[in-house]
C-alpha cells in the first residue's frame, strides 16, 4: 500500500465531567499518584444525549515534566435510561493547558440501540475550558477508510498498542509449528503464549537483542496480527471476524537458544522467556480497519532481511484461520484489545540450511498485502 487513506472522523457527542479535589497517594519512580472522583456531568451531541454518572474516577501519573498519564473509568446514562460503561487511556497531556491531551474512549454496552459504540473506533479531545473540576471531552467515531499510522500523532502511542483497551493489554500471540522445518505432524490445536507490552515497538524502530540472547540464535517470524475490536467471549468462528477492529503487521522475534535448547530452556519449546525481551513484538506500519480487509486469511505474508527474501506465503497456509484463532483464543477468556499475532510461514532463520541469525545492523522487512511494510533494524544492546 504505497498511500494510506486519510483518516475520517464524525462528531459524537461532548462529555461534560464534573471532578472532585485530587487525592495524593505519595511518588514513585514514574511520577506523583493520584485520584480525582467523578461527581456527575452530561453528555450531549447528535449521536447519543445523557447524564455521567457520580462514583467513577481518574488514575493519574504525573511526571516531573508536568505531563500527565490517566486511566479514567465511569458510567453514562442515556436519556432513556441504557446505561454505558466508559473507559480512556489518555495520552501525554500537558496539564494547565486549556487543550492539553488526546483519549481514545472506549465504551461497554449490551446488545440494542447502543451497540454501535461497541463496536466503533472513537477518538477524543480533552479539554479544561473554565475550572479545574470540569473538563470537556469532544468524542469523534472514526468512519471508514480507515488506515491509522502507528508513529503519527494523535493516533495512538504504539508504546501503549492498546486501541483503547482499558487495561494495557499483552499482545495475544498464537503459535503454529511450521511443520516443513520442523518435521512434525500438524498440530491439533494452537500453541498459545503471550508477549508482554514492553516488547512492542514501531515501525522504524530498532530491534534490541539482550546479552543473553546474542549468541547466534536471534531470529525473525513476520506475521499477520490482528486487533480485536470489542470484548470477545465464547465467539463462534462464523461471527468471529466482525470482532476484528484493524490489521496490521508484526514481528514475533525470538531467541532459538533459549527456546529449544534443553539446558538452557528445560522444557522445550519453550514459548515464553524467550520471546518475551523487550522490544521483541514490532508492530506497524499503519492500522487497516477491518472493513477494508474483507478476509485477512486471504493476504500474502512476504520477509526479507537485507533485501534478501526469506518469507514468501499466503496466510491462507497457516494451520489456523484467523476465525478460528478469535473463536478458539476467547474459549473461557475475554479478549478485550487484544492484538494476536497468527503464525508464521516456512522461511524463518533457524530452518534455513545453515540457520540464518539476526545480527547488529541487519534490516529486517515484513510486508502483507492490504496492509504495508514493517521495517526495523537490529542492535545488540
Amino acid at each position: 500500500m504505497s498511500t494510506p487513506a486519510s483518516l475520517a472522523i464524525e462528531y459524537a457527542f461532548t462529555l461534560h465531567v464534573h471532578l472532585a479535589e485530587a487525592i495524593d497517594f505519595g511518588t514513585s519512580a514514574e511520577g506523583d499518584k493520584r485520584f480525582i472522583g467523578i461527581t456527575g456531568g452530561h453528555f450531549e451531541g447528535p449521536k447519543a444525549n445523557g447524564t455521567i454518572l457520580a462514583g467513577g474516577g481518574d488514575w493519574n501519573t504525573v511526571r516531573e515534566d508536568g505531563v500527565v498519564h490517566l486511566l479514567a473509568k465511569y458510567s453514562i446514562r442515556t436519556d432513556d435510561g441504557t446505561v454505558i460503561s466508559t473507559a480512556a487511556r489518555l495520552s501525554e497531556g500537558q496539564e494547565g493547558q486549556e487543550w492539553y491531551t488526546k483519549t481514545w474512549p472506549r465504551f461497554v454496552v449490551e446488545d440494542g440501540k447502543y451497540s454501535w459504540l461497541r463496536q466503533a473506533c472513537f477518538v477524543g479531545n480533552l479539554r479544561r475550558p473554565d475550572r479545574p473540576s470540569h473538563v470537556k471531552i469532544d468524542v469523534f467515531e472514526l468512519v471508514p477508510p480507515m488506515v491509522v499510522s502507528l508513529n503519527a500523532e494523535p493516533i495512538l502511542p504504539t508504546p501503549d498498542f492498546d486501541l483503547g483497551h482499558v487495561d494495557a493489554a499483552s499482545a495475544l500471540r498464537a503459535k503454529v509449528i511450521e511443520v516443513k522445518e520442523a518435521g512434525r505432524q500438524p498440530p491439533p490445536f494452537p500453541f498459545i503464549f503471550f508477549k508482554p507490552t514492553t516488547t512492542v515497538i514501531g515501525h522504524n524502530e530498532a530491534v534490541v537483542i539482550p546479552k543473553i540472547a546474542q549468541d547466534k540464535q536471534a531470529d525473525y517470524e513476520g506475521e499477520l496480527c490482528i486487533v480485536v475490536g470489542r470484548d470477545a467471549k465464547d465467539v463462534s468462528i462464523e461471527d468471529a471476524l466482525s470482532y476484528v477492529a484493524a490489521c496490521t503487521v508484526g514481528n514475533d522475534s525470538s531467541s532459538r537458544k533459549l527456546q529449544c535448547d534443553p539446558s538452557l530452556a528445560g522444557r522445550i519449546p519453550e514459548w515464553g522467556f524467550s520471546k518475551a525481551f523487550d522490544t521483541f513484538a514490532p508492530l506497524g506500519p499503519v492500522l487497516v480497519a477491518s472493513q477494508l480487509i474483507a478476509d485477512p486469511s486471504k493476504l500474502r505474508l512476504t520477509t526479507s532481511v537485507n533485501s534478501e527474501k526469506r518469507q514468501d506465503e499466503a496466510v491462507s497456509d497457516l494451520f489456523f484461520d484467523c476465525a478460528y484463532l478469535i473463536s478458539y483464543l476467547s474459549s473461557g477468556t475475554t479478549l478485550q484489545g487484544s492484538v494476536i499475532m497468527t503464525g508464521t510461514p516456512g522461511g524463518v532463520g533457524f530452518g534455513l540450511d545453515p540457520p540464518q541469525w539476526l545480527r547488529p545492523g541487519d534490516k529486517v522487512e515484513v510486508s502483507i498485502s492490504e496492509i504495508g511494510t514493517l521495517r526495523n533494524t537490529v542492535e545488540y544492546a
